[in-house]
Order: C-alpha cells, then structure tokens, then sequence
C-alpha cells in the first residue's frame, strides 16, 4: 500500500488521480476554502506571451470570484467562475496496480497524442518513478516494462484528456440538448418486485437476505447519459464503485468557445440575480477568449484556463448497489447535504425512471431513508419526512 500527498496541483491532475476505482484520497475542498491568488497553478509555459495570457485568465477568474464572495454568493458557487488552473492538494491510499494505467500513458504516448496530456502527468510519473527506484525499483521496473509490452491498460477510468472522438461525438448525439438521457435499463417489474421483498426483510436486519441481495445487484443495471460540468464531474468521479466514462474535455471547450453562454452551469444564487448574473456571464466570455487565443500554443496548457462551470458530457453505469444500497451513490448524493449541482442530476434520473418504474419511489432514496436514521450532523426535512412515514 502506497500513502502519497500530492501538493499544490492544478484541479485537471486532481481529476485524473481521484478517477482511479481502487483505493481511496483526501482532497481540499473548494466548497468550503477561500480562494487567494497564491492558489493559482501555473503551467510550464515557453514564451512569455502565453504566460502574460495566461495570467489574464486567472486574473479574470480570480477577480470574478473575488466580487462573487463579496456579492454574498456561497463559496461552493463562486467556485464556479474558477479556472481549472486553482491548485489543490490530496493524499492518496493505493496499491501500485492502480497508478499503471496513469503512469503507463506517458511511456505510451506518441508526439502528437502528448499536445493533449497534461503536462503534470509526466511531472507526476518522474517524480513517482524517482520515489518508485528508491524503494522498490525491482518491482517497479518490472511492472512497467510489462506494461509498455501491453497494448492495453490494465483496467478503465475517465480520462478527458485526449483528442476527440467517436464517444465524445456519441453523448453529445444522444443528448441533444436534453440533460439526463437513460439509454439502457435492465430493470422490469419482476426483479423490482424481487428487491422491495428483500428490501422489506432488510430492514429488519435479515443476514440472507443481504448475502442474497448482495450477490444479485449487479444483475440490475441502467446506463445514464448527463450533461455535465467540470464541477459536477469531479464530484462524480469520486462515485468509483460505478463504471464511466466522459467526452474528450478539448470536445467540450469548443462548444464553450462557440456559446459560453449555454455551454456553462450557472448556479442558482448566481442565476436568480441579474446583476451576478450578467458579470458572471461576462466572465465566461472573457475565458472562452482566452483559451481561444492559448490553445494555438499548446492545448494541454490551454484547459488550465476553462473555468468549472463549463459543461462536459458523460456517461454512468449504476447497478443494484448503486441504485438501491444504502452505502452507494444514489443514497449518497440525493441526500440534502449533497452537493447541489449533482443531487439535481441524480434527482432528474431518478424521476426519468419512475416515469416507467412508479415503485422505484419506494426503494430508492437518501441514506436516511434506509437507514432510519440520518448520520449527518444536522438533521434536514427530509428525515423527519421519512421518519414521520416510518
């Protein structure tokens, strides 16, 4: 087992190392930090003119969230008028399978693939690859070079860095404007029926009953397609006991370099007041301009400055766990406390599929609903909604 701290990242190295299924992280949050220029990123550039241009992209976040914070808006929704350039910090817990896929690409990648991987995940493979030599470079030299022989990675996770493609084209397809899609569902009534019995017997706490759930969840399964947001991305992809997968983030940013007005998530303390509206807006603008005029020198470098309200297409495949369990996502992220901008996103899914599974109320729910009981500190509505029922 590996314990690793990571310091002072951009949020698009974050991304990648918070995406791996296996193991577990610690990050600081944005939602509850306030943000100061020094927690600003800045990328290996060449020539001074991109660093003067991406100076103004900073300044131009920076200074929207400055204004934001003092207009009242939440920091959890000033964050949104961020860069992707605003540093972060996590500790890692994993095993060395689970950084292969990450630190194989840099030995994979040929020269036009590397204009779109960051530039930090070969910073992090040299200084990984040093530790790695110091400590057990027998075993570390041999997985590698297994590795680099293997044509395929050892196991998927999001990775939106990379050039367009037939995915990337696919979501947006099926989308079509719409921002949740179900596009697969092995559900009917019968193994619904199946699961409210066990349900039922669960909560009067019946091992067999969770030995035999346990083994049958994965047979229930529905695809979802969202329209997304970096912001709500980085927050999905913490969900690791669900496969998924996400659009090419250079896709993304030429929607927003062409419409930054649709193409971000505006969040509801900034949409429902005009002036913050109009100035968060003019902002947007002003970092579409920027990453227009950045990415000519380097594309990888150029992401640094797409501000996380930027909306990004991807995919999840939920399976009973994830649907009906009390310890997985969506009795994780219906809850109240939950982040807003993905509790809305699970909210819209879950009332597509009770168009066609009214029952579903009854099973899926926040924690509290199964539970009986809420574990967060403070209690909401809802639980004494539930409580009342029960």
């Amino acid at each position: 087992l590996l314990s690793l701290e990571v310091r002072e990242v951009s949020r698009n190295l974050s991304m990648l190392l918070a995406a791996v299924p296996f193991g577990s992280y610690l990050q600081e949050s944005l939602r509850r930090r306030e943000i100061t220029p020094e927690y600003f990123y800045i990328p290996p550039f060449e020539t001074e003119r991109e660093k003067r241009i991406y100076k103004k992209a900073w300044e131009t976040s920076f200074q929207l969230y400055k204004w934001l914070r003092k207009r009242k808006i939440p920091k959890e929704d000033a964050r949104y008028g961020l860069i992707q350039g605003v540093k972060t910090s996590l500790f890692l817990a994993v095993n060395l399978e689970t950084l292969i896929p990450l630190l194989s690409i840099t030995r994979k990648a040929k020269a036009k693939e590397k204009e779109y991987l960051l530039p930090e995940i070969f910073e992090f493979e040299k200084r990984f690859s040093a530790l790695a030599n110091q400590y057990f470079p027998k075993t570390y030299e041999a997985r590698m070079l297994f590795a680099k022989l293997d044509p395929f990675l050892p196991f998927s996770f999001p990775f939106p860095f990379r050039k367009p493609d037939n995915l990337s084209f696919e979501l947006e397809r099926i989308l079509e404007g719409k921002e949740v899609v179900i596009v697969e569902k092995n559900l009917n009534r019968e193994n619904l029926e199946e699961v409210k019995k066990h349900y039922e017997r669960l909560r009067k706490g019946n091992l067999e009953d969770a030995l035999s759930f346990s083994q049958l969840a994965p047979l229930y399964r529905i695809t979802v397609v969202w329209e997304g947001d970096l912001a709500l991305y980085h927050q999905q992809i913490r969900q690791r006991t669900v496969p998924q997968g996400v659009e090419s983030i250079y896709y993304a940013a030429e929607r927003f370099k062409k419409d930054p007005e649709k193409q971000v998530k505006i969040p509801p303390t900034i949409e429902e007041k005009e002036v913050e509206r109009k100035r968060f807006l003019e902002g947007m603008e002003e970092l579409a301009r920027i990453y227009e005029e950045l990415e000519i020198y380097k594309p990888s470098f150029a992401v640094n400055v797409l501000p996380q309200a930027m909306k990004i297409n991807l995919y999840t495949i939920f399976d009973g766990n994830n649907l009906f369990n009390s310890r997985f996502s969506f009795a994780s992220r219906l809850c109240q406390r939950a982040q807003w901008d993905i509790r809305k996103k699970y909210e819209i899914t879950l009332k597509e599929l009770e168009k066609e599974f009214p029952e579903l109320i009854e099973l899926i729910g926040p924690k509290c609903k199964h539970l009986g009981y809420c574990p967060e500190k403070q209690p909401c509505e809802k639980f004494k909604e539930y409580s009342t029922k029960s």
